[in-house]
């Protein structure tokens, strides 16, 4: 399975995944013409696109997509925030296909209308990646996952630094704790779901403000995984 970051960060977020049959789009949130630039002008070779939830750092190309005739599932919700009143919606829980990969839709814990996350498993390579990112934690545990693709936005002693030293507001930073994924609540959740099988993980989704690198590196080589982890 290829995948390819073409943004993760608060300015925007998108990733292409392909099985080398069909080729999905997680999120969009790059204006369309960064979009067509990521796809060298060959956005007709994306299947669908899955959005998680409606604010713009993950949507902001939805309609323009819509508009070319590109397929995009998000929940009712979503659309609903969006202003937008045609797409594929899906709920939490529902299963569906498309192209190559069969796909189940989860809720995950965010200030957004209805977020989702994606479980995808391709029928072509038999390998299973987990898609979840602005959440608090995840809630569920997951078997015989080989790609996992998740945020891990703030280190809790970052954002406390940087509330003590007056550079965050302590409302901003309550927001995020309660919103967003911290580095140690993403190794309790890769504790928790590395199998044999696992062979990559992407961490997302890192704040410029309230992450260091250095420190999530250094949490990560303290669990001895053999598997490839990827920083975006």
């Amino acid at each position: 399975m290829e995948i390819i970051s073409l943004g993760s960060s608060s300015n925007g977020n998108a990733y292409k995944v392909s099985d080398g049959s069909s080729t999905l789009l997680l999120d969009a949130g790059l204006p369309v013409g960064r979009l067509k630039e990521k796809f060298r002008f060959r956005l007709s070779q994306v299947d669908a696109v899955l959005v998680t939830h409606e604010h713009k750092d993950h949507a902001e190309a939805v309609k323009d997509l819509l508009n070319m005739g590109i397929q995009v599932y998000a929940s009712q919700g979503t659309f609903e925030a969006m202003s937008v009143c045609r797409g594929n919606i899906i709920q939490a829980g529902n299963s569906f296909r498309i192209g190559s990969f069969e796909i189940l839709s989860f809720s995950v814990i965010h200030d957004a209308v209805e977020p989702l996350g994606f479980l995808l498993q391709s029928n072509v390579t038999k390998e299973k990646l987990l898609y979840v990112t602005d959440t608090a934690y995840v809630p569920y545990n997951f078997r015989g996952l080989t790609h996992i693709m998740m945020e891990v936005n703030y280190v809790s002693s970052v954002i406390a630094e940087n509330v003590e030293a007056g550079l965050v507001p302590a409302s901003l930073a309550r927001r995020v704790r309660k919103t967003h994924m911290s580095l140690d609540e993403a190794l309790t959740f890769l504790k928790e779901n590395t199998g044999p099988e696992l062979e990559e993980v992407w961490l997302l989704h890192l704040s410029d403000e309230n992450s260091d690198e250095r420190l999530i590196k250094q949490g990560i080589r303290a669990t001895r995984w053999s598997i490839t982890i990827k920083l975006s």
